[in-house]
């Protein structure tokens, strides 16, 4: 999309949007709601770190037509959607009834669970609290980040996936509770906040394979010395 400045690429936005859209359908509004705002900052990131070069106008308008596109394809159920929402029994809940009894926040089991898998036993009060990295994924993320602090899609992937961390704490953090009482448009009216997880799960997808990256890379032996003192820390 900012290949060449002056020019629009057609074809890249259409094909961004028809994969929001394509996502919007597929049942968990949710995770369609946080892979949108996602998107919509990464877009931004892009344009205004990246796409010096590009007027204003150039910047903003493939951002509108993508965002036309997927929820022109998200408009078939849009009205459905919004009748059941309001409908429902969740109309009504403040905050405490949204977060608290749910039991979908992330805590300290899950953290746990990302190194040790099946920790929590299948408990289903946690279906969507479950993610497993590992070790090695983990050595990554932390060699992406203290080895390369200078690039800027590791700072702003590591930022959204602190951010979302944070936010799907859930009610053991107030920093939930602030962005309900704060009415941000959708996170105040949704339940789970750890449906977020498809954000810092795909941030530690990207900050590993940059730390991948800084592995093969490695030439000097001060580089290769930082690597060791990484992994043995880990």
């Amino acid at each position: 999309i900012f290949s060449r400045p002056g020019q629009l690429q057609i074809k890249y936005i259409i094909l961004a949007g028809l994969a929001l859209g394509a996502q919007s359908l597929s049942g968990m509004f949710q995770t369609f709601y946080y892979t949108f705002v996602f998107f919509v900052l990464y877009f931004l990131f892009r344009a205004f770190f990246y796409g010096k070069s590009f007027r204003l106008r150039d910047k903003i308008l493939p951002l509108f037509l993508i965002s036309l596109i997927s929820l022109g394809i998200f408009a078939v159920q849009l009205l459905p959607a919004y009748e059941l929402i309001t409908h429902s029994a969740r109309a009504s809940l403040n905050y405490r009834g949204i977060v608290h009894p749910s039991g979908e926040s992330l805590g300290l089991e899950n953290f746990i669970e990302m190194l040790f898998p099946n920790y929590s036993q299948g408990n289903y009060v946690r279906q969507f609290t479950h993610h497993y990295f590992g070790f090695a994924v983990v050595i990554m993320i932390f060699v992406s980040v203290f080895l390369s602090q200078r690039n800027k899609y590791i700072q702003f992937f590591t930022a959204v996936s602190f951010i979302s961390i944070i936010f799907a704490l859930g009610r053991h953090t107030p920093f939930c509770a602030m962005i309900y009482r704060l009415r941000l448009p959708g996170f105040s009216v949704l339940k789970d906040p750890t449906r977020i997880n498809v954000i810092f799960m795909f941030g530690f997808s990207v900050l590993s394979a940059f730390g991948m990256n800084k592995i093969v890379g490695a030439s000097t032996s001060r580089e290769k010395r930082q690597l060791s003192f990484i992994a043995i820390a880990v």
